[in-house]
């Protein structure tokens, strides 16, 4: 865990790599900050410079994230629903919102 400038712990996020290809990340932010900081920009000034700054470097998002979550497809749930009423004749707690929101579809 790292300490930022206002004292609080941050734990590591999952999937991310803390350093650049050459330096830790926190390197750069700290350049960053000081440039940031040295020409007074605001928060949406430094927003619209980071977007600049990707269109610049031809940056473009990942097409899928390492941490998305793969999501059942619509037999794939149904079966899950008819297993879960097989097992137990006792509707599980969250089988309802399951239930309630698959009749809002």
């Amino acid at each position: 865990m790292t300490v930022g400038e206002t004292g609080q712990k941050r734990g590591e996020v999952r999937g991310h790599s803390d350093t650049a290809n050459s330096v830790p990340l926190a390197d750069v932010a700290r350049e960053m900050a000081r440039l940031w900081r040295r020409h007074h920009l605001t928060y949406d000034q430094t927003k619209h410079v980071v977007e600049a700054a990707r269109k610049e470097l031809k940056l473009t998002p990942p097409r899928q994230r390492q941490r998305t979550v793969e999501r059942l497809d619509r037999g794939e749930i149904d079966a899950l629903i008819d297993a879960a009423y097989r097992q137990s004749p006792v509707r599980p707690a969250g089988e309802d919102t399951v239930l309630y929101r698959r009749a809002g579809e």
